[in-house]
């Protein structure tokens, strides 16, 4: 009986260090959990929109498309502004008479190149902003699902990627450049006046 008890006590000691070995097995074999980027439930974060366009494929396919459109107009007007150049220099050449009558011809040429650039930039400017805000669009819907996901309340524009932009006053890009980029039941009250009083306080 004795060597019975005995018998139950080692064969427990046993299944307990079996056990223990393989919770510690198991538990070095997994590889540790990876703590997500944002961990406070009211997080506010922040985003390089700029960065998040020049990895966009498919912006990056419709700019390299538009620059190449852009150049070959561009050669188009400036081979058409040369041969109106070459017309003038051989007009110095005629007879009053000749430049009276070729004067017309060369005034509407000229009309109609100037009229014809005038166009040709608003194409590619109209083209450029639909890019942007196709794009911009995509990227503001992505943001609010992982913000909605993560818990992100407010998320604000970082860093100073350049959006590429052919047009000083692309439409777009007034958008693209807020600060803001998504809030959720966040007050950001505009705190210049307020500022400016506290500054001159004297």
């Amino acid at each position: 009986m004795r060597y019975s008890h005995r018998f139950s006590w080692a064969l427990a000691a046993c299944i307990s260090a079996v056990v223990f070995l393989m919770a510690a097995s198991m538990t070095q074999s997994q590889p540790p959990a990876k703590e997500p980027a944002v961990k406070d439930s009211k997080a506010i974060a922040q985003i390089n929109v700029g960065r998040i366009y020049t990895s966009h494929v498919r912006y990056i396919s419709a700019m390299e498309k538009l620059k190449k459109d852009r150049s070959a107009a561009e050669d188009e007007l400036r081979g058409d502004n040369q041969r109106l150049e070459a017309m003038i220099v051989a007009a110095r050449t005629l007879t009053p008479e000749e430049v009276r009558a070729k004067e017309p011809e060369i005034l509407k040429l000229k009309a109609d190149y100037e009229v014809r650039a005038k166009l040709t930039q608003k194409q590619f400017s109209d083209r450029e902003t639909k890019i942007n805000k196709a794009v911009y669009k995509e990227i503001k819907d992505e943001t609010q699902i992982y913000c909605t996901m993560h818990g992100i309340k407010l998320l604000i524009r970082a860093g100073d990627t350049a959006v590429e932009s052919f047009s000083a006053n692309n439409e777009a890009l007034q958008e693209i450049n807020r600060t803001v980029i998504y809030s959720k039941d966040v007050d950001v009250p505009d705190i210049t006046d307020d500022f400016l009083k506290w500054a001159i306080r004297g």
